[in-house]
């Protein structure tokens, strides 16, 4: 497949391992996807600004520089048009 006609995920989360996990269960079903990673709200929001290709975002509403529904509303307002799927762990 051509590279620029797979999707790229913003994977948000603080936990290196989440991460990881998520680039790895995900490739390995959908090796079509691309991922990009931020471990905090201002990496994402830097990484929504520099590239205008992001299909969507899986989101922790739970990072040390943001918490809850801020965190969403924060993304939000970076980037209108790229659907999130929120998670939350405690």
């Amino acid at each position: 497949m051509d590279a620029s006609l797979r999707k790229r995920i913003l994977l948000v989360d603080d936990h290196l391992v989440v991460r990881e996990s998520l680039v790895l269960l995900l490739a390995q079903r959908m090796p079509e996807l691309r991922f990009v990673e931020a471990a905090s709200l201002m990496q994402a929001q830097l990484v929504l600004g520099s590239m205008g290709d992001i299909d969507l975002v899986l989101l922790d509403l739970d990072l040390p520089d943001s918490r809850g529904l801020a965190t969403l509303t924060a993304l939000r307002a970076t980037a209108p048009g790229v659907p999130v799927v929120a998670t939350a762990c405690r």
